[in-house]
Order: structure tokens, then C-alpha cells, then sequence
């Protein structure tokens, strides 16, 4: 959630990244859907589960496709233990692709 936070330079009060939307839309972003093709430069809101009881949030960095469908690479923090980098401070960003954006809710500025 730090990353993002420093990434898109938020203000406010965080807690979970389950509960960012709020937050998103107080910093001008605006709600666009749950489980769409998002857009690169979207913020992609996971609500909290057994992997991540918090949520988690990443922006999405690339769209491409690719049969079966859209494979979406998210940048955040804590999204694995594979090639880690640091970026605004935060020294576990990563980049993962993934098919399952009809997981998400996405926020656009």
C-alpha cells in the first residue's frame, strides 16, 4: 500500500488496501469497475482474502493480449519473493502478469 501511495502521491488516512477507494477518490480518481480490462495507469483494488487479509494495491503498468485474453502486469509491493526492485523508497516493488483482472475494482484519474 506504501508504494502506491508514494507512487500516486496520495494523501489521507490508509488502513487497508481493501478499503483504498475512499482514499483513491478523495486524490481525484474516480470508480470505473469491478472486473473490467483496466487501462495502463489504473489502480487495481483486491479485496481482502486467506492470501491477503488486507487486500492488496497495484497500478497496472501494461496491458497486452494474448490468447485466451488480456494479461494485466501489476506494479506494487509484496507481490512475491521473484525480481524485486526498488522504486519511490519501497524496496519490494515487482511486476506480475496475471489473467485474473476480473478480480479487481479499478480507479482512474
Amino acid at each position: 500500500m506504501t508504494f502506491v501511495q508514494r507512487y500516486e502521491r496520495l494523501t489521507g488516512a490508509m488502513a487497508n488496501a481493501t478499503d483504498m477507494g475512499p482514499v483513491l477518490q478523495r486524490n481525484g480518481f474516480a470508480y470505473v469497475g469491478y472486473g473490467i480490462d483496466p487501462n495502463v495507469g489504473d489502480v487495481a483494488v483486491w479485496r481482502n482474502n486467506v492470501i491477503a487479509p488486507n487486500g492488496h494495491i497495484a497500478v497496472v503498468s501494461k496491458v497486452t493480449w494474448d490468447s485466451p485474453g488480456w494479461i494485466i502486469t501489476f506494479r506494487g509491493a509484496n507481490q512475491g519473493l521473484v525480481g524485486k526492485f526498488t522504486q519511490n523508497n519501497c524496496s519490494n516493488v515487482s511486476l506480475r502478469a496475471d489473467l485474473q483482472s476480473n478480480k479487481a475494482y479499478y480507479y482512474r484519474r
